[in-house]
């Protein structure tokens, strides 16, 4: 039997606890099991990356979704729509301007290592897990 299509994949820093931390939540609160993670530090978020032009040096969250990329609190609104109730709460911070939402974004970016942790490799998923990693 072929291997189904992954129509939604979330590269994430996979040395990052608070990214970690969020692909957890993700497992836990996607029922259907449609999404699936790459760390960016991996060859495949390496090579996710240079198909859809997002330069390597890219350390936020990246979420591909129907062949369309989402980025930054984009890619956290979206992956929230997708999950629906209850984390698509979080979409009310839709309402505020996106100048807004970007740089609330960058500043928990800029300071999430030194807040969550950063871990020396990325961690292995759970065995459970472990085919919805690439």
């Amino acid at each position: 039997m072929a291997k189904e299509a992954i129509e939604i994949l979330v590269l994430y820093d996979g040395h990052c606890a608070l990214c970690n931390g969020f692909v957890k939540i993700i497992i836990k609160l996607d029922r259907k099991k449609k999404f699936h993670f790459a760390a960016l530090q991996s060859s495949i978020g390496k090579a996710s990356l240079g198909l859809n032009q997002i330069d390597e040096a890219q350390d936020s969250i990246v979420l591909i979704y129907k062949k369309k990329v989402f980025q930054y609190d984009n890619a956290a609104f979206k992956i929230a729509q997708i999950l629906g109730f209850p984390a698509n709460l979080i979409c009310i911070g839709k309402i505020l301007p996106k100048t807004t939402t970007r740089k609330m974004y960058n500043w928990v970016a800029a300071h999430r290592y030194r807040w969550f942790g950063k871990y020396d490799v990325c961690p292995m998923p759970s065995a459970e897990n472990k085919d919805r990693f690439l």
